[in-house]
Order: C-alpha cells, then structure tokens, then sequence
C-alpha cells in the first residue's frame, strides 16, 4: 500500500492555508494603513504646534494687538475674532489670518492696510494639513471707554482646527488652543 495524501486532504489543506493567508495580508493591510494614518496625525499635530509656538514668541513681544482692521479703536474684549493684528518688537504691524485652509503671516510696516490674502502675505502651514478653522480672542487688551488701563498685559488665545491631507482622516480635526500674555502692558 502506498501512502500518500489523498485528492480531499489536499483540496482542504489548500484551503485552510488560503484562508489564514487571506487574514494575515488582511491584517497586515490594516496595519500599514493605521500606521500611514498615525503619521498623518502626528505630521500635522507637528506641523501646529510649531506653527502655534512661532506666533507665541512673537505676540509676546507685541503690543496695540487690535481685532478689526476697520476700526483699530473698537474693543476686542470678548470678541472671537479671525485674525489678529499687533505691532511686534520690529515695529512691524504683524497679521495672522486664515485664508482657504491656510494660516497666513503678513507683514506691513505703514499700518493695517494689508488684508488676508494679499500677495504679501506668507504661508506658514504645511502642505500637509488643512487648517478648518483659527480663532483669537483677546483680553486686557488696551484701555476701556473711560481711557483707563486694566492694567494687565494683553492675553490672546488661540484656537485652531486641522485636519491632516490624507484621504482617509479628511473627517478628522485637531483642535488645539493656547493662551499668550504679552511681556508689555498695554498704557
């Protein structure tokens, strides 16, 4: 008698080893789409929060911070505003802004007449993120209606929402706030 595998031993041994195959390349599948989708998420978690600590070292050295171009004498207080703008330790009138998924940085030495947008306005965000949303809110900010300081420096707080570009986390925002407090008191 030979011996030997019969033509069923060998159909069902095929099959159990196509089916733990199947699960494996599946698996493994998952696997490098969670790890392309984690460093999406930690590329532009980065990409913010550097983006976030540029614009705190230069507000804290800032002062007359106002909230609308318009009208640079209205009262910020308890306003959440979509951009900022202040003078830096330069003398430069400095705006931060959000313009289609973008924070952008301008730059105008003669006042505010530079709006989000503008060709002299700089990019600051990555490629890899969408910027849905930044907001500002600033505090202790300048006098009040009788002329009087509040004494304190001025607080700006920031919001800012991302999402990374990667298709499969488009859903997904970031949200991240921080608060600065200028070094100068406003008079």
């Amino acid at each position: 008698m030979k011996k030997g595998f019969t033509l069923i031993e060998v159909l069902v041994s095929i099959g159990l080893f196509a089916v733990i195959v199947t699960i494996a390349v599946g698996g493994l599948a998952r696997a490098f789409r969670s790890q392309r989708q984690v460093a999406s998420l930690l590329a532009a978690s980065s990409n913010i929060s550097l983006i976030l600590e540029q614009m705190a070292r230069e507000m804290r050295t800032g002062i007359d911070f106002i909230c609308d171009r318009a009208d640079p004498n209205s009262s910020c207080r308890n306003r959440i505003v979509s951009e900022v703008i202040f003078t830096n330790s330069s003398g430069e009138v400095v705006t931060y802004c959000l313009e289609s998924g973008v924070i952008q940085r301008g730059v105008d030495s003669g006042g505010f007449d530079v709006a989000c947008g503008d060709q002299r306005f700089e990019k600051i965000t990555g490629d890899n993120v969408t910027v849905q949303y930044l907001n500002f809110l600033l505090l202790g900010n300048g006098n009040d209606y009788r002329g009087n300081s509040d004494g304190f420096p001025p607080r700006v707080t920031i919001a800012v929402g991302v999402s990374p570009k990667e298709v499969t986390l488009a859903d997904t925002v970031l949200s991240l706030q921080t608060t600065i407090s200028s070094r100068l008191i406003d008079e």
